[in-house]
């Protein structure tokens, strides 16, 4: 093979497809008009252009991609499902240890002094009617508090 018949098949898909110079055109016309070993690679790429093709690793790529998405929304619906489980347990949690029985008298009077802001506050009277409990509350300095408490509904 000369050094122009490998210029020219270099050149040939090119030509074929009509995206080279018009003197490089030319040079590869000139060149098909002499050689039929050139004239030959290039009917050989057009019967090949016309023969059906496999499908492009680039066509395959779309159902690959879905699969991807597909995978990555069912991991995103994981991570939110766990993050909820993990936001009910805090809130049921500090919930339930910020909640004292109603027949715990200690612990009523300790969240009442919680709220109050009074660190010599006792219970001196208490009643319960359906939901709700009424206590008396009286500080060291003879001052009295009326402390309202309703049945937790979350743990009842």
């Amino acid at each position: 093979m000369k050094k122009t018949c490998a210029i020219v098949r270099d050149l040939l898909p090119l030509y074929r497809r009509e995206a080279c110079s018009a003197d490089s055109a030319q040079l590869v016309q000139e060149h098909l008009a002499t050689c039929e070993a050139c004239r030959n690679a290039l009917q050989e790429m057009d019967s090949s252009a016309e023969a059906p093709t496999t499908p492009h690793p680039i066509q395959a790529a779309p159902k690959s991609h879905k699969k991807g998405r597909q995978r990555a929304f069912r991991k995103g619906c994981l991570l939110l499902l766990q993050i909820l489980c993990v936001c009910l347990v805090v809130y049921y949690g500090s919930h339930w240890l910020n909640t004292v029985s109603i027949s715990d008298e200690a612990g009523l009077t300790r969240q009442a002094r919680k709220l109050l802001q009074e660190d010599t506050l006792e219970i001196v009277q208490m009643e319960q009617r359906g939901d709700w409990m009424a206590a008396l509350c009286s500080a060291a300095d003879e001052e009295s508090f009326l402390c309202v408490y309703e049945r937790d509904p979350v743990f009842s």
